[in-house]
C-alpha cells in the first residue's frame, strides 16, 4: 500500500438520493469511517486475498431494530469499516472512496467480491432472526 500521511489521507462517502438523480460527497477522516452498530445482525461473511493479505467483508443489517424507513444493509471491510450501505426501503446508497490509490484498489476488489459472491445475494430479511451476539473467527489464509 502507498504510504500517505494520515492528515493527508481522506475518504469520501458518495451518497445518492432515492431517485438516483442527486449525488452528494462528504469527506471523512479515517478514524471517523462508520462501523456496524452492536445491535446489527450479521447476515453473511466472506474473505478474499489481495497482495498476500486476507481481508474480510461482513454484511450487516439494522432491519430488526431500525425505525420505519430507516433500515439498511451495510458491507463492512475488516481494515476500514463500512464501504457500502444500501437502504432496505429506498433506492439510495452510500459508497466509500479514498484519496489513496492502493486503498481504492482494496475497496474495488472488495466490491468485486460483493458483486460476485452468492452469499451476499437473495437475502430475505423478514425470515432472519436477530442475533444478539456475533462471534468473529480469525481470518484463514487462502491457498
Amino acid at each position: 500500500m502507498n504510504t500517505q500521511k494520515n492528515e493527508d489521507l481522506l475518504f469520501y462517502t458518495v451518497t445518492t438520493t432515492k431517485d438516483f438523480k442527486t449525488y452528494n460527497s462528504n469527506s471523512v477522516k479515517i478514524d471517523l469511517i462508520k462501523h456496524h452498530d452492536t445491535k446489527d445482525t450479521m447476515l453473511a461473511q466472506s474473505m478474499f486475498e489481495l497482495n498476500g493479505k486476507t481481508h474480510w467483508i461482513n454484511l450487516f443489517t439494522n432491519y430488526h431494530h431500525a425505525p420505519i424507513d430507516g433500515g439498511y444493509l451495510a458491507f463492512e471491510l475488516d481494515t476500514l469499516g463500512i464501504i457500502y450501505t444500501k437502504s432496505t426501503t429506498w433506492n439510495s446508497y452510500s459508497r466509500l472512496k479514498s484519496t489513496n490509490d492502493s486503498l481504492n484498489t482494496l475497496i474495488t476488489v472488495a466490491f468485486e467480491n460483493i458483486i460476485l459472491n452468492d452469499k451476499f445475494h437473495n437475502i430475505e430479511l423478514t425470515k432472519i432472526e436477530s442475533k444478539k451476539t456475533v462471534v468473529f473467527t480469525e481470518p484463514v489464509k487462502l491457498k
